[in-house]
């Protein structure tokens, strides 16, 4: 099935293909986990580094208005605020997929040291 796949396609493989694989050895479901955490990433990181650049476009052409007089202190403060709002968000939603990989490989019962350690560098090369 063509990308974006849907919760309900999510939960369909997990709850019916993912057990009969897991029960007969194989790496497949991982595989998929893996493939989907990545491509969560860059989706999120594409949708919020583009309102990131946006925030920063906005806070830099308030400070230039506000150079010229043509915008007040606050509105410079609020484009900073709104800078700042989106970067945070972008952190929390790279966290939240990489978390979410790992707390689906804890219920799966297949986590291992490993995917921990790849998580931790993942976070501490941002």
């Amino acid at each position: 099935r063509p990308w974006p796949y849907t919760q309900v396609d999510a939960e369909t493989f997990v709850g019916l293909r993912a057990p009969r694989l897991w029960a007969a050895g194989t790496d497949a479901p991982l595989a998929v986990v893996d493939a989907t955490t990545e491509e969560l990433l860059a989706s999120v990181g594409r949708a919020l580094e583009a309102a990131e650049a946006s925030s920063q476009s906005a806070l830099e052409a308030n400070q230039l208005g506000y150079q010229v007089g043509v915008r007040i202190n606050i509105d410079v403060l609020n484009a900073q605020s709104q800078l700042y709002q989106t970067k945070a968000q972008l952190a929390k939603a790279r966290y939240d997929v990489l978390v979410g990989n790992l707390r689906l490989r804890q219920a799966a019962g297949v986590l291992k040291p490993e995917d921990v350690q790849a998580i931790n560098a993942l976070l501490q090369a941002r």
